[in-house]
């Protein structure tokens, strides 16, 4: 089976500022990040699109305890897009201690940074961020 967007074409689009998923013909449904098959309706006729890199979050969390590699504490969220997929990152630019339910539909503008390569990956990676806007 081939995939429409690999993950390696999708970590290289967001290493260049590109936040890119996948739209499903049949049903229309939008699939971030990028999977073999529609979550929705199952088929595989999938076409590559790039999406607006705007959301807003709808629930986060403070992590403390962290995987290999990363740097606790921080903060995590949910974002909806303003195309629809939910994606997850990491909150920049704003201290744990200053997360309140105020962050809750706060709009934010996606971004991505590298993660170093840890004993289980396959090497390095990139993670989703999160800035708010209006700050």
């Amino acid at each position: 089976m081939t995939h429409a967007l690999t993950y390696s074409a999708y970590k290289d689009g967001l290493a260049n500022g590109v936040l890119r998923g996948l739209r499903c013909n049949p049903c229309r449904e939008h699939i971030l990040p990028p999977t073999a098959a529609c979550p929705a309706c199952g088929s595989s006729d999938l076409e590559v699109m790039d999406f607006s890199p705007r959301g807003r979050i709808t629930t986060f969390t403070v992590v403390r305890v962290a995987a290999a590699g990363f740097q606790p504490p921080f903060i995590v969220a949910m974002v909806e897009l303003d195309q629809g997929p939910w994606i997850m990152g990491a909150v920049k630019g704003l201290q744990p201690e200053a997360a309140t339910m105020g962050l809750i539909g706060r709009r934010v503008i996606v971004g991505s940074e590298r993660t170093a390569a840890d004993p289980y990956s396959g090497g390095e990676g990139v993670s989703l961020t999160f800035e708010l806007e209006g700050r």
